[in-house]
């Protein structure tokens, strides 16, 4: 497997699947003893190899393999411990806008609410997909991932396909930002993407009168966090302070750190759990 390609223009850049297959070796995720230093042996693996690989092409990288080392992980949570839900990798919102992982009737929804915002306020919805959906796991079929390779990454990372159309409104009860590491510009993207999601509940709430929903949840998974992330991302949900009659929220539930197996279990069993359900 090629770890870089060499361009014609002198530049290189990193073959992310390729780096992260040849070096997670067919192991589980949960067998690796740190995940932050998994990520820096394939970056120091490709430095050796590779003198002229430049800071910025790791550092682009880190991300997507730290990312991908959940949706592994998450995969093979739902499917040993038989879990009522998934968390699902879900791709950049130009190939696909998690809106449409709702049935057609709440996918018109938010079609409509785009539209109408356009054509009577002139302002737009722009709104980037969070990294992951939390979602009932009846509605998947989770590949066996024994055996590590650029299929099996394939076929974590389109599981999200598979949902199109698919989810009734209780079917999806929360979401995920997950980052390697937290900058104040991220936090400040979480922040914001989880009050969207959850003011977009409200709004199909509203629409189809479900007066009894418990709301949705938005979590943040990061490889290192402190003090000062978690009080910036208890920032409330726009949508919560305009209403006199319900309680304001955080657009973000909880910021877990996540570095090690034992703390991806942990953090999974909540983020999973339905119990979370009903605190909003």
């Amino acid at each position: 497997m090629a770890k870089v390609t060499h361009h014609d223009n002198g530049s290189i850049s990193v073959n992310r699947t390729d780096a992260f297959v040849e070096a997670i070796d067919n192991r589980s995720a949960f067998d690796l003893p740190n995940f932050g230093e998994f990520i820096r042996e394939i970056e120091e693996g490709i430095r050796e190899e590779h003198e002229g690989v430049t800071r910025g092409a790791l550092n682009n990288s880190r991300g997507e393999w730290y990312e991908t080392l959940i949706a592994l992980a998450a995969n093979e949570f739902a499917r040993t411990e038989g879990t009522e839900f998934a968390l699902v990798r879900l791709p950049n919102v130009n190939i696909f806008s998690c809106e449409n992982l709702y049935q057609a009737e709440i996918a018109t929804l938010i079609s409509d609410l785009r539209a109408t915002l356009r054509e009577e306020a002139d302002v737009s919805l722009i709104s980037s997909n969070p990294d992951f959906v939390v979602v009932s796991a009846a509605l998947l079929d989770l590949p066996d991932i024994s055996d590590v390779d650029s299929s099996v990454l394939d076929k974590v990372n389109s599981l999200y396909a598979s949902l199109e159309g698919a989810a009734r409104f209780d079917e999806i009860i929360g979401y995920c930002s997950v980052k390697s590491g937290l900058r104040p510009d991220r936090r400040l993207q979480i922040a914001h993407e989880g009050s969207l999601m959850k003011a977009l509940y409200r709004h199909i709430q509203t629409r189809l009168w479900a007066i009894d929903a418990p709301g949705i949840r938005y979590f943040g998974i990061a490889g290192a966090c402190g003090e000062a992330d978690r009080e910036a991302l208890k920032t409330v949900a726009t949508h919560s302070i305009v209403d006199v009659l319900g309680k304001p929220e955080s657009a973000v539930d909880e910021l877990f750190q996540v570095n090690t197996p034992e703390e991806l279990r942990v953090t999974l069993k909540q983020i999973l759990a339905p119990k979370n359900l009903g605190k909003n």
